[in-house]
């Protein structure tokens, strides 16, 4: 059934003025509205009691600042921190640059030695052993400095400078090989054992000597054919040199190994006895003395 309006409020409703629809605001609005604002500041934060308020009023998240640093100005200087470790980095690889280069240039240049790697001659050519010009210490046309001329020899001449040295040598040896079985005969068969070693070792080092002597004189220069017999003439004195030597050592060794050298005095002067002629004299130094005079060696003709 209708409800009955009074007539006042129907009157009242014909005559008021429709009222305008509000649109709903939206949810950003809605936030500004309910946050206060607050003027940003260089220094400035949001009032924690304000912000309390605000959450508890419209239920929404606060504003919160960001825990990251912000990054230093790309165009402003950097940190004196952050330029530091940069710097280190760059002087030390600069030191170790120097020191790699500066000990490869040592370990090249050598300065303690400049001639570590050098391959010139530093010593004078002996060319005694080759013929004409001899031993050669200077070229004939560099400056001696002192104005004298420089004295050349030949090969020949060289050559029996020493054929001459190892002349002499062995005369003075048999004079050396005769006190040697002089002393064989008296203090090897009766001296303290002290002294007849010391006689044994002289005796060794003249055998050691000669057989030198022999081989020096194999190795001289025979291509010029001067000399050619005074060398073998003389590896033939030398040689009958060594057999007598070689007597006396045997008969020294038998001395310094007798306890009583007295008792045992024909067994120690065997070897002598044995290569003596005749007179008593040694059959090698007979021969060494009819020849030694006649086999001097001459010098070159000039």
């Amino acid at each position: 059934m209708p409800v009955a309006v009074p007539k006042h409020r129907a009157a009242a409703e014909e005559t008021a003025e429709p009222t305008p629809a509000v649109e709903p605001a939206t949810e950003s609005e809605e936030i500004d509205r309910l946050v206060p604002h607050v003027e940003e500041t260089g220094d400035a934060e949001v009032d924690d009691e304000d912000e309390e308020l605000s959450a508890e009023d419209t239920h929404a998240m606060p504003r919160i600042e960001s825990a990251v640093p912000a990054g230093p100005d790309a165009d402003g200087p950097a940190e004196e921190g952050e330029r530091m470790p940069r710097t280190r980095v760059s002087l030390v690889a600069a030191i170790a640059s120097i020191v790699i280069v500066g000990g490869f240039i040592l370990l090249v240049a050598h300065p303690w030695d400049a001639d570590l790697f050098s391959t010139r001659a530093t010593e004078p050519a002996d060319t005694s052993m080759a013929g004409y010009p001899g031993e050669v210490k200077s070229l004939s046309g560099q400056d001696s400095g002192s104005g004298a001329a420089v004295e050349e020899r030949s090969g020949d001449e060289a050559t029996y400078e020493q054929l001459s040295q190892i002349y002499q040598r062995l005369g003075e040896i048999e004079d050396e090989l005769g006190q040697s079985q002089r002393d064989l005969e008296d203090v090897g068969v009766s001296g303290d054992q002290a002294t007849r070693d010391a006689k044994k070792a002289n005796q060794d080092a003249l055998a050691t000597e000669i057989s030198n002597l022999i081989s020096q004189t194999g190795q001289l220069d025979v291509s010029s054919g001067t000399y050619a017999d005074d060398i073998e003439n003389l590896q033939t004195l030398g040689n009958w040199l060594r057999n007598w030597s070689d007597a006396l050592s045997e008969g020294w060794g038998r001395s310094t190994s007798s306890d009583n050298p007295s008792s045992d005095e024909d067994y120690i002067l065997l070897p002598v006895t044995n290569a003596q002629d005749d007179s008593g004299k040694n059959s090698y130094q007979r021969l060494f003395d009819t020849n030694y005079e006649e086999w001097e060696p001459a010098a070159p003709k000039s």
